[in-house]
């Protein structure tokens, strides 16, 4: 069981997440990626027997047309996840800002799982980077930061 959620992945060169398995490691199981925003980044599953892995609701952004394989969602990735979908940030430019605080406009607001509880394991008490409780609003926002 693998819980990947609530997370918000800028610019690193590479995936953000990279899973192998399957072959003589055995199939992948209960992995879980939800409510992530991935910023000129993204998902690399790479194995022959996906098992269950369950990814959705994760939002996909390239800010470089020139960048073709490190902002893909993957392959087998659930119908309310967003792809080419800006989030509309305070203040990301690769290599100069990283403020990934959400615009009051963002698209991530209220994006996320509203099953979100029933799906991974949230800590009591569940709050974003700023210390602010989570989910406000109509229901969770995607990425790190919850909007207020």
């Amino acid at each position: 069981g693998l819980e990947i959620h609530s997370n918000t992945f800028g610019w690193l060169g590479y995936p953000a997440i990279r899973i192998y398995g399957g072959g003589s490691w055995g199939p992948l199981t209960d992995v879980v990626i939800r409510n992530n925003i991935f910023v000129d980044s993204g998902i690399d599953i790479e194995t022959d027997d996906p098992g269950t892995i369950d990814s959705d609701y994760n939002l996909y952004f390239r800010t470089d047309d020139e960048q073709t394989t490190s902002a893909q969602p993957w392959r087998n990735e659930g119908v309310h996840s967003r792809v080419d979908t800006d989030p509309l940030f305070s203040d990301y430019r690769r290599h100069e800002a990283w403020d990934f605080r959400l615009l009051p406009t963002s698209p991530a607001i209220d994006g996320g799982d509203p099953s979100l509880a029933s799906m991974v394991t949230l800590p009591d008490g569940f709050y974003d980077l700023d210390g602010r409780s989570r989910p406000s609003g109509e229901g969770y926002d995607l990425g790190a930061y919850e909007a207020q």
